[in-house]
C-alpha cells in the first residue's frame, strides 16, 4: 500500500527503479502510470506467416512468401479489465474468413467467445471460464498488451516471480520472471517479461517457455500518445517468434530458427482513449459500427459475402433452408404490416415473389445436393 501511494503522490512520473523489487510494487507502478487510461479503442491488421519445417508441412496450403493467415480486428479495453474484440481470420490460400467475437468479464471470471464463418457453416458460442492467457493468443491485440494478465498474476500461489534490473538496446528495464510452481518437483519456468517504467510501464519483449526451453518471442514497439494532460505510451506493433516443431515421441521439438512470425499492427489513426464504451458494447449481443480503417472494413464487408461450402452437411443444409424460411417469413410480415394506403404494389408483388424464389431455390438446392 506504501508504493501505491507513494507512486500516487508522485502523479504519473516514472517511479525509481529502487521502489520496485516485487511483483506487488511493479504492478502498482504499472497501475499508476497507466492511470490516465480509462479506456481504448483501436483497429489492428497482420498476418502469420510460416517458417521451415512448418512451412514444408503446410505447402501447397499457403500464401505468397510464405503466408498462412491474414487478419484484422477491433479492440476494445477498459481500465477495469473488461474487454471485447472482433476478429476477422482470412485463409491465405483460399479466401476462407472466420469471425471470432470475444468478451472478457473480468468481475465474474468468465470469456464468452461467438464463432462464426462466411461458408454457410452453422456458427457458435462457447462460455468459460476466464483464461487469460489464452484470451490474449485469441484476440491477436492482447498478446501485446499483457498488462491484465500480469496482474493476475498478484497473489496467485500456481506461480513464482522475481523482479530485477535488465537492459535491452540500453534502455533501463525491469525483468519480470514468472515460474510455474509445483508440489513435488522443482519449479518450471514460464515466461520473462520485459517492462519499461520510463514509458508508461509498458511491456516491451515477452519470452515464452515450455520445458525451460525457449517456444516464442514478442518483441514489442511503443509510441506516445496525448491522453488529457498527460502523455501516455501504448504498443503499436508486435513481432512474434514461434521455435516449435512438429511433437516427437510426444514430446515438443525445438527449433533454433522461428517456425511462424506473426506481425500485428495497430492501424494508424484508430487509437482513441476515454470514449466510455458502453455495457452493451460488452456483451455479445452489441452490433458494432462500421470500422474505421479501410482493411478492417474490407474484411467485415467480405465476411458478410457469405459463400456456400462446397458440401455441406444434411443438418447444415437444412438449417440454412430453416434460416431462409425464418428470413422469408419475417420479411413478410413486415411487408403485411405496412398501412394498406402506404403499400406500394408493385414492390410488394416483386417482394414476395423473390422470397418465393428464394425457398424454392433453396430446397432444389439441398434436394440435389443429398441425392
Amino acid at each position: 500500500m506504501s508504493i501505491l501511494l507513494s507512486l500516487t503522490l508522485l502523479g504519473a512520473a516514472a517511479p525509481s527503479n529502487d521502489a520496485v523489487r516485487d511483483l506487488p510494487s511493479l504492478v502498482a507502478a504499472m497501475e499508476v502510470l497507466q492511470a490516465p487510461v480509462k479506456d481504448f479503442r483501436c483497429e489492428f491488421e497482420g498476418e502469420d506467416v510460416y517458417k521451415g519445417v512448418r512451412a514444408e508441412k503446410a505447402a501447397g496450403k499457403l500464401g505468397s512468401n510464405g503466408v498462412a493467415e491474414t487478419f484484422g480486428g477491433v479492440f476494445v479495453w477498459q481500465r477495469d479489465g473488461d474487454r471485447r474484440y472482433d476478429l476477422l481470420k482470412r485463409r491465405a490460400f483460399d479466401n476462407h474468413i472466420a469471425r471470432e467475437i470475444g468478451i472478457i468479464h473480468m468481475r465474474d471470471k468468465k470469456m464468452e467467445c461467438s464463432f462464426g464463418a462466411n461458408d454457410g457453416s452453422i456458427g457458435h458460442v462457447e462460455i468459460e471460464p476466464l483464461n487469460l492467457e489464452r484470451a490474449n493468443y485469441n484476440s491477436y491485440f492482447g498478446e501485446i498488451f499483457p498488462f491484465d494478465q500480469i496482474k493476475e498474476l498478484v497473489g496467485n500461489e500456481g506461480y513464482e516471480t522475481t523482479v530485477t534490473d535488465d537492459q535491452i538496446d540500453g534502455r533501463e528495464l525491469k525483468l519480470l520472471t514468472v515460474y510455474f510452481k509445483f508440489q513435488e518437483i522443482p519449479s518450471r519456468l514460464a515466461r520473462r517479461y520485459w517492462i519499461d517504467l520510463a514509458r508508461s510501464g509498458q511491456v516491451v519483449r515477452i519470452d515464452g517457455f515450455h520445458q525451460d526451453s525457449l517456444a516464442s518471442r514478442w518483441d514489442i514497439s511503443l509510441k506516445s500518445f496525448q491522453v488529457g494532460d498527460a502523455e501516455v505510451w501504448m504498443p503499436i506493433s508486435g513481432e512474434i517468434k514461434n521455435y516449435t516443431g512438429d511433437r516427437v515421441d510426444n514430446k515438443t521439438v525445438f527449433t533454433e530458427d522461428p517456425t511462424l512470425l506473426r506481425s500485428v499492427r495497430v492501424i494508424a489513426g484508430t487509437m482513441e482513449f476515454n470514449t466510455k464504451p458502453s455495457s452493451s458494447m460488452f456483451t455479445l449481443k452489441h452490433k458494432p459500427g462500421t470500422p474505421i480503417s479501410d482493411q478492417v472494413r474490407k474484411l467485415n464487408y467480405l465476411f458478410g459475402q457469405k459463400q456456400i461450402s462446397n458440401r455441406p452437411t444434411k443438418a447444415e443444409a437444412e438449417t440454412m433452408l430453416q434460416e431462409q424460411i425464418a428470413e422469408a417469413e419475417e420479411q413478410r410480415r413486415g411487408l403485411i404490416a405496412v398501412p394498406r394506403e402506404g403499400i406500394d404494389w408493385w414492390t410488394w408483388s416483386v417482394s414476395g415473389l423473390s422470397l418465393v424464389l428464394s425457398a424454392s431455390l433453396a430446397v432444389l438446392w439441398i434436394q440435389r445436393r443429398h441425392r
